[in-house]
């Protein structure tokens, strides 16, 4: 719509969105530079009342071009506010104003047994917080052991096995016994999985920091989903074939891949920033291996990544 002068009004455009981008782009860099660390997601929440704020202010003074930029000044400053509050928070072990209503961090371990399974599918679920998984020793007759911290959150984990002939179906997920106000240490889980049996596994992540160590075990398909996230994903050495899946929202991921495991990387990249060590040849949006066509072993990996960073080697 023009104004009477001709010009294009301003009139209906949010400076809300535009504030919004700029402190979410301003901790993503912080969580980058490991100003701020990835798990600090799961506490801004305790903020949310400042989108109401920011609405108010857009209702208020968003009707006029000069409106529309005092709003805008307005909106920076309290994301501004935002970002410096988190800073403080993180430096200083905890956020401001909140109460520690949850006790002590609780330890505990959980597991499942292997039997006469031949083969597995394994769906881990895990929130905010701390991860790593790897391999169980190769004589033991688990299919998975969980040992974990529940700290900040105080979701401990579940486990849940299902047989469906000689195939499992394993899943790992928080407890739903979340409770709001609770500071402290993050949750950290600790995942051991058989190398025994082949599996396919999923892993969704929302904002973690971890490993998953799949050096030992036989991984036919791996479907990652991670949101704001710092993780290194080390890949099967000796699995055959394993086709890998990974959806990465705002992620800095090293995916570590075995030297005599021929690979292909295959990327779907929006802003995401992608380095390949040089036994990689790159061709548009793929990353080929030397060894692809002649290794014994080998790795396919679609790749779908927003504003991530992504490290292959």
């Amino acid at each position: 719509m023009a104004s009477e002068t001709g010009r294009p009004s301003r009139r209906g455009f949010s400076a809300l969105g535009p504030a919004i981008l700029i402190g979410l782009g301003i901790i993503f860099l912080l969580n980058t530079l490991d100003i701020l660390p990835w798990s600090v997601w799961g506490s801004l929440w305790r903020f949310w009342p400042i989108i109401l704020i920011l609405i108010g202010i857009e209702i208020l003074l968003g009707r006029t071009g000069a409106g529309w930029g005092v709003s805008l000044l307005i909106s920076l400053a309290l994301v501004a506010l935002l970002v410096g509050a988190a800073v403080a928070a993180s430096q200083a072990g905890l956020l401001p104003g909140s109460v520690d209503v949850g006790g002590p961090a609780q330890t505990g371990s959980l597991d499942a047994e292997l039997g006469r399974l031949q083969e597995a599918r394994a769906d881990i679920e895990f929130g905010a917080g701390k991860l790593s998984l790897d391999s169980l020793p190769a004589a033991s007759d688990r299919l998975a052991v969980v040992d974990y911290t529940s700290g900040t959150l105080g979701r401990a984990p579940r486990i849940s096995l299902r047989e469906q002939g000689r195939v499992g179906v394993l899943r790992i997920t928080a407890r739903e016994d979340f409770r709001i106000g609770r500071t402290g240490e993050p949750d950290q889980w600790n995942i051991h999985l058989s190398r025994s049996i082949p599996m396919d596994l999923t892993v969704r992540l929302g904002a973690a920091d971890g490993s998953l160590d799949l050096t030992d075990l036989v991984v036919r398909t791996l479907n990652l989903d991670v949101g704001a996230s710092s993780m290194s994903i080390h890949f099967p050495v000796a699995a055959g074939a394993t086709r890998a899946f990974v959806n990465a929202g705002a992620a800095s991921l090293t995916l570590e891949i075995p030297a005599e495991v021929g690979a292909r990387v295959v990327s779907e990249s929006g802003l995401a920033s992608i380095e390949a060590s040089p036994r990689f040849s790159r061709s548009g949006g793929d990353y080929t291996s030397e060894n692809y066509q002649t290794a014994a072993n080998k790795l396919d990996i679609e790749l779908k990544a927003g504003v991530s960073s992504i490290n292959i080697r």
